[in-house]
């Protein structure tokens, strides 16, 4: 029943295999019993958010997938520009060959900052 196994400074530990550990069931009483904990698991599981936060994922554009283009609703993405001088948010739809959305980008420091 354990999971985010630490160790006593609150550092997460790499626990051993599976074959390694010695785990002895109701060896001590249970704080919680195990209805209530799979009980409680689930809840957590199901209230989970299916978008990782931006600042977990290894993206330089912290709000990738948080913002919309206002002509057509789908997501912003990060692009650069210039041999990566300039960084902007653009509408997956955007495209310079094609007028599939006309929304402009819009500069990544900007937006961020606001």
């Amino acid at each position: 029943m354990l999971w985010n196994q630490k160790n006593k400074s609150g550092v997460c530990v790499k626990t051993k295999s599976h074959d390694e550990v010695i785990r002895v069931e109701d060896n001590h009483p249970a704080l919680v019993n195990k209805k209530s904990f799979s009980k409680v698991e689930e809840f957590l599981k199901n209230r989970s958010p299916k978008i990782p936060h931006p600042r977990t994922t290894n993206s330089k554009y912290l709000l990738s997938g948080l913002l919309f283009c206002a002509r057509c609703e789908p997501s912003m993405v990060g692009s650069a520009a210039k041999s990566l001088q300039h960084f902007y948010y653009a509408c997956q739809n955007y495209s310079t060959r094609e007028q599939i959305c006309s929304a402009k980008m819009v500069n990544r420091a900007k937006i961020e900052k606001f």
